[in-house]
Formats: structure tokens, C-alpha cells, sequence
């Protein structure tokens, strides 16, 4: 019986940039048809895959080459569809807090990949328009939503939230509004 190999940066190196991304490929074909099956069985299991390759994402701390980071790309709009399309029907609260998991992914992968073409943070600002039609469908309490966007503008280094009040303006009524437009008029004014 051969033994494990222990995965290290070392031997992983050694097998060179091509067969590298053929792994990935595969390993993306791997978390999409693991997304679809999880779909079939139901909003629950769909949601446990999600969480776990939302962990793994955010666990993550490799730089990646510009062919690992288009997989990348392609795998986060993927998991967003997912996401929106798949769960927000059946599960719009789950679907509005896993929304919320994967734009906070942002900043970790931001650092770890070339986003001057603006595909990456464009993957997350279509997130945060999503979360608006996904939160008035799950009924989001609006002084909880607003302490959720003041927290998310006041750290918007990226400008990833840049449109998420516009988004959750239904979702915030008037009385999240109220609330939140004090903090961001401040946070403007600053």
C-alpha cells in the first residue's frame, strides 16, 4: 500500500503553473456539481454545501496566479447565483445571511487577487445589489438591517458597499431609513 503524500507548498510547486490550473478546473467542477446535487436534495443541504465552501474561501490565504484567480472569479459569481437563484426563493433569510458571508469574503480575496480589471469587487457589488430584493422577501427587521449597513459602509474600504443603501432602501422602510441615514449622512459629513 502506497502511503498519503502530505500536500505542502513544496510539492505542490513542483508540479508547474499548467497542471496546477487543470486541478483547479477540476476541483471548480467538483464544488459546482457538489452545488447541484446539494440543490436536488433540498434548501437544507444546499445551504450546508454553501457554508462549507464559504469556510474554505474565507480559510484561504494563497496568492493566485491570473488563471487561478478567473476560476476564482468564476466560482464566487457561481456561488452567488447559487446563492440568489437557487436558495433565495425557498430560503430568503438563509440566502440574505449567506449573501452577507460571501460579499464579507472581499477583503481576504481582494488581497490575494489582481483585481485591476474590477471583476472581483464587480462579483460582490452585484451581491449587495441582490441582498435588497432577497431582505424584503425574508421580512428583515429594518433597526437590525440599519445596524447591519452602518456597520458595512463604515468599513468600506474597497467601496464594495458603495451601493448597498440603494439596494436595501424597500428592505429599510422608513424606519430603518430613519436610522440608517442618520449614521451615513455622518459618516459622509466626515
Amino acid at each position: 500500500m502506497v502511503a498519503k503524500r502530505k500536500l505542502t507548498i513544496e510539492t505542490m510547486s513542483k508540479l508547474g503553473r499548467r497542471k496546477l490550473a487543470e486541478l483547479l478546473i477540476a476541483e471548480a467542477a467538483g464544488n459546482r456539481q457538489n452545488l447541484a446535487i446539494s440543490a436536488e436534495e433540498g434548501p437544507a443541504a444546499l445551504e450546508a454545501s454553501l457554508g462549507t465552501r464559504l469556510a474554505t474561501l474565507a480559510k484561504s490565504r494563497s496568492m493566485l496566479s491570473y488563471d487561478e484567480g478567473c476560476e476564482l472569479i468564476a466560482e464566487l459569481d457561481g456561488l452567488r447565483t447559487a446563492i440568489v437563484e437557487t436558495l433565495g426563493p425557498q430560503e430568503s433569510r438563509l440566502a440574505f445571511e449567506l449573501l452577507l458571508k460571501l460579499i464579507d469574503l472581499h477583503l481576504p480575496i481582494l488581497e490575494r487577487v489582481d483585481d485591476s480589471s474590477g471583476r472581483v469587487g464587480n462579483v460582490f457589488r452585484t451581491a449587495c445589489d441582490d441582498l435588497g430584493p432577497l431582505a424584503q422577501r425574508a421580512s428583515i427587521e429594518p433597526d437590525a438591517l440599519a445596524a447591519t449597513v452602518f456597520q458595512k459602509v463604515t468599513s468600506n474600504s474597497y467601496g464594495i458597499y458603495d451601493g448597498l443603501i440603494i439596494s436595501l432602501d424597500a428592505a429599510l422602510g422608513r424606519q430603518g431609513r430613519a436610522i440608517e441615514g442618520c449614521c451615513y449622512n455622518n459618516v459622509n459629513n466626515t
